[in-house]
């Protein structure tokens, strides 16, 4: 009975609304440390390169599709003009992987400072002027 009883406890202090509110140490050791005003900076720059990055992605994406000739830009600038077998699916694909993990460290940080805002306007009240 009493296993049943602490089981039970254990397992609602885990799915509590306040659990899921305190910062984790990784928020403590990075945006937990910032001012409001600063997190909300933070996030709008990061909204901006997010949109710059989404851009690019298009961009190279839609030059592949539409059929920009790669080939000789980028044997002149990897080989000095000499042919160069594959460069230009490698770069393609460099380029593409390169803007993706570009766009993924930009939505991780954000979806960070977007929990630190959240938890600090339910925790203790608004923590700054809105705008």
């Amino acid at each position: 009975m009493r296993a049943r009883v602490r089981a039970r406890h254990a397992i609602a202090g885990r799915w509590t609304p306040e659990r899921t509110r305190d910062a984790t140490l990784f928020e403590r050791l990075t945006v937990a440390r910032l001012s409001w005003s600063g997190l909300v900076r933070l996030n709008g720059w990061l909204e901006f390169v997010g949109k710059v990055a989404t851009g690019a992605w298009v961009g190279v994406l839609g030059a592949t599709l539409v059929g920009v000739e790669w080939r000789e830009p980028l044997e002149d600038a990897v080989n000095a003009g000499r042919p160069v077998r594959s460069a230009v699916v490698v770069a393609i694909l460099a380029a593409i992987l390169m803007i993706v993990a570009v766009r993924s460290v930009i939505g991780f940080a954000r979806w960070r400072i977007q929990r630190e805002l959240w938890r600090r306007d339910v925790v203790g009240g608004n923590q700054g002027v809105r705008r």
